[in-house]
């Protein structure tokens, strides 16, 4: 955020803007939503550091009610389409040298995340009152589809060659079975960043080659099958380093960095699908269909409470005998949602397991309470009643599973001036 002593010359800055709306917005389309947004910016930054009352004169202050009802009309007028940074830019850079080393330099990485609201708000409420954007006319392009479909015909080739020559490494996981010289996790680990390299090049690949070669908005028919098998190719990447995660996860059960790596190749095989059918439905939206998949995919996992569904599974598939242990520090990261499952632990068989869940269950009390030792060498436990506007489920939950634990074991959990009477 901007330092206070220097609002003044903020201040300075937006009366200048303001001066040199009316005579450059029609010299350049993009000038009055530039300046709307960045005076957006200033202005929200003013408010935010100074009080409008003390302005040192009464001019200023009705040049600041000026700045308010220039934001306001350029709000509701202003909808052109451009590259608004650069533009922001460079009428800030036109602005700083007209009024000398006074004004101080505003750097966009010293923005905090109300100023990105600020400039999504404006945009919003710009293009809004604009009305839908007018159709951007395609370009031509200007590259022979022979040389392209060459280019294109040699990488089909080295995959295909590459796949049947790695049917083994490929395809094992399918059956469950882990290929030679290879851990559960680097078979894992290495299929994914294989598989995230490739299909990122298969789909700037595809993209470059039917925007080079297309003629009245389509690409050649060659052009897209060839980008169709780049594209099948990259599928069954996806879904062959899919195949090894569920092998890693077979054998060590699930933790927050492989589901959110399921999410992230799930999101790629949805991404891919979208461009597969922009190869024959040129005006489909694929790039808004990746971005709404990924907004979904990332709510899914925020309202699913993943830790709970880790915690759940790693602990269900160790008691049925899917996984041959469970790691109990793997709770430290789960936080409430694993304290259930932890207590479900500390009678198992497996003395090492009962006892990292004892563990476990005793440090998220000392967390969680003010824990203390008495006088005679006794550990106390007293939880104090949690503030409703901080209750959540996961952790009322957990504090009612820790304090039957405690009880069971006959640990206090109360001081002892704190017990109500018998």
């Amino acid at each position: 955020m901007v330092k206070p002593a220097e609002n003044q010359n903020i201040f300075r800055m937006i009366v200048y803007f303001l001066r040199k709306i009316s005579n450059e917005k029609k010299k350049k389309p993009y000038f009055s939503q530039a300046v709307m947004l960045f005076l957006s910016t200033l202005a929200f930054k003013m408010e935010m550091t100074t009080s409008v009352g003390r302005l040192t004169s009464v001019k200023e202050y009705l040049l600041w009610g000026q700045v308010q009802r220039k934001l306001t009309e350029h709000a509701r007028i202003c909808g052109e389409t451009y590259s608004f940074f650069d533009a922001v830019c460079e009428l800030y850079a036109e602005g700083a040298a007209s009024l000398g080393s006074e004004v101080p330099p505003v750097s966009f990485m010293d923005w905090d995340l109300r100023d990105v609201f600020v400039l999504a708000y404006a945009q919003a409420v710009s293009l809004r009152a604009n009305g839908p954007r007018p159709a951007r006319k395609v370009r031509e392009g200007n590259i022979p589809a022979a040389g392209v479909n060459g280019f294109l015909g040699v990488i089909s080739a080295v995959y295909l060659l590459y796949l049947l020559s790695q049917t083994a490494y490929f395809f094992s996981a399918f059956r469950g079975i882990l290929p030679k010289n290879f851990t559960a996790a680097d078979y894992a680990r290495r299929g994914f960043f294989e598989m995230a390299v490739l299909v990122v090049l298969n789909l700037g690949m595809a993209g470059t080659s039917n925007v080079l070669v297309r003629k009245n908005g389509k690409a050649p028919l060659s052009t897209r099958l060839f980008s169709l098998f780049l594209l099948i190719f990259s599928l069954v990447l996806i879904a062959t380093s899919f195949s090894k995660m569920v092998l890693y996860v077979g054998s060590f059960g699930l933790t927050q960095l492989r589901v959110l790596t399921s999410l992230f190749m799930l999101w790629l095989a949805l991404w891919v699908l979208s461009a597969v059918v922009t190869l024959f439905r040129p005006r489909f939206p694929h790039m808004k269909v990746a971005v709404l998949a990924a907004l979904v995919l990332a709510c899914a996992a925020s309202w699913a409470d993943v830790n709970t569904v880790i915690a759940r599974y790693n602990v269900t598939a160790y008691q049925t005998g899917k996984l041959e242990t469970v790691d109990v520090e793997t709770f430290y990261f789960l936080g409430d949602a694993a304290v259930p499952y932890a207590a479900q632990l500390t009678e198992d068989k497996n003395e090492l397991v009962a006892q990292d869940a004892d563990a476990f269950l005793i440090d998220w009390a000392k967390a969680h309470s003010d824990w203390y030792t008495d006088e005679k060498g006794v550990e106390r436990f007293p939880f104090d009643d949690v503030d409703w506007r901080s209750w959540t489920y996961a952790e009322a939950q957990a504090r009612e599973v820790v304090i039957d634990y405690l009880c069971a074991r006959h640990i206090p959990i109360s001081a002892p001036e704190l017990r109500k009477p018998q």
